[in-house]
């Protein structure tokens, strides 16, 4: 074969597989994560039950914001360290984690099957609601990660790290070098009714991108924690809670807009059962909420709140004498439905 021909040969093959691998992958231009899709991703399998024993007196919950099966999957070019994360809200604080279950796949199957990488926390202290001041990492591997296809659940044991999370929110995330291992991927879930707050930066020092910015479909990572922990203590108020009903019921609220504008909402107290919350300014109310007993009509405490505003809402009411949340959603775009739920708390008197 002449040089010259073969070399034009060669160079219109790879252009095919380029374009072939692009038709699968898309790269957002200011985080360069890719965005991996698929035809014959399949339900993945659920991650291993609890390995880890509590310290006597805890009670331990799983939370997890997927439907089990993998829809989408995320990672990084070879430009640099990849990390996502996801929010976590406990139902109950302080809490301690335990352990964390991580979908995996590779676009590929050529190359390793090994993937070591950290698991990392942060507080949710960030600007706009982004993870905050970091807390800790823990160097893993996953061994085996199946390429192409439903993905594969990885479970680790964290309670070595004797991390303990005093606050109701607490960002989980995953981070590895792409320039090595370009291939993998985390799992996401595309089909929930909204995105649970996630973000994505490049290279540890970027700006941290929301992932529904990056992805439109995104809903959830599938990322899962195990935590342990008591009932959650006395409420205190704060620029961003209430506390009501004797100070017995803690109350914040956090929003979303369709530009991707995102963080707690402000609270303000009308009277000891009731208050209300601003977004983007305090002269504009956007939601009311009361919390009253209603023990002596069906043993339960109630939760009523009506909302003035179409934007993603988050209200999570807390018992802090039980620990027991009751975490109310309104979808971004759609006009808030009033909230009237007679049994939300079992917990009298």
């Amino acid at each position: 074969m002449n040089n010259g021909y073969g070399f034009f040969w060669i160079l219109g093959l790879l252009m095919i597989f380029a374009v072939a691998f692009l038709g699968n992958a898309s790269s957002d231009p200011e985080s360069t994560l890719q965005v991996y899709d698929p035809a014959a991703l399949a339900r993945s399998e659920s991650p291993t039950g609890l390995d880890t024993e509590p310290a006597p007196g805890l009670a331990t919950f799983e939370l997890s914001y997927d439907d089990g099966e993998a829809d989408a999957a995320y990672g990084g070019d070879a430009l640099g360290t990849v990390e996502m994360a996801m929010r976590f809200d406990l139902t109950r604080f302080p809490a301690g984690v335990e352990e964390v279950s991580v979908c995996l796949l590779r676009a590929t199957a050529g190359g390793s099957s090994s993937l070591s990488f950290d698991l990392v926390f942060w507080e949710a202290n960030g600007t706009g609601g982004t993870p905050g001041d970091f807390l800790a990492r823990l160097p893993v591997t996953a061994t085996g990660v199946p390429a192409a296809q439903a993905g594969a659940f990885y479970t680790y044991d964290v309670s070595l790290l004797d991390l303990e999370v005093t606050e109701n929110r607490v960002f989980l995330g995953v981070r590895w070098d792409a320039t090595t291992d370009p291939g993998f991927f985390l799992c996401g879930d595309r089909d929930g009714a909204t995105p649970q707050p996630a973000f994505n930066r490049i290279s540890q020092t970027g700006t941290w991108i929301p992932l529904a910015t990056t992805d439109p479909g995104y809903r959830a990572l599938m990322i899962r924690g195990v935590f342990s922990g008591e009932a959650s203590g006395p409420c205190t108020e704060g620029a961003s809670t209430l506390c009501l009903n004797n100070d017995r019921f803690r109350v914040e609220a956090d929003f979303l807009t369709p530009g991707g504008n995102m963080g707690p909402a402000q609270a303000v107290e009308l009277t000891d059962d009731t208050g209300y919350f601003w977004f983007f300014n305090s002269t504009n109310v956007e939601m009311v909420i009361k919390v009253l007993r209603g023990c002596g009509n069906n043993g339960h405490y109630w939760v009523f709140a009506g909302g003035l505003t179409n934007v993603q809402v988050d209200l999570t009411v807390t018992d802090t004498q039980t620990g027991d949340s009751q975490i109310y959603r309104n979808p971004l775009q759609t006009q808030f439905q009033p909230i009237q739920d007679t049994g939300a708390f079992s917990s009298c008197p």
